[in-house]
């Protein structure tokens, strides 16, 4: 989310999708109507420094990809089972905790 001076974090979707911890009634509402459980693209795509990319040839952009995630993929796993499971995904750094809240929050 921009501001006058550049980017305002305050307003960024996807730092509430990774915040650590509880979150204030405000947060937790603008989450919830975020279709995501992580990350946000929003940015990206109106940033007119990315109209029409080139598709990267890295194979991490375009195999073995997780497209969603639910709850029950995330049951029983423990920090070690899900950085051996996950480890290697952009969202694995900060562990199951905040995905299972997002993942909640649309279960409301």
């Amino acid at each position: 989310a921009m501001g006058e001076g550049g980017p305002d974090v305050s307003r960024c979707l996807s730092e509430l999708t990774q915040k650590k911890g509880a979150l204030t009634g405000e947060e937790a509402a603008r989450l919830k109507a975020h279709p995501l459980i992580w990350g946000c693209d929003f940015c990206q795509r109106a940033c007119p420094f990315n109209a029409d990319p080139a598709l990267s040839p890295l194979p991490e952009f375009s195999t073995d990809l997780v497209d969603s995630l639910e709850n029950a993929d995330l049951e029983g796993l423990t920090n070690r089972t899900f950085r051996e499971k996950y480890g290697g995904r952009a969202f694995a750094w900060r562990g199951p905790g905040p995905l299972r809240r997002n993942l909640e929050l649309k279960r409301e």
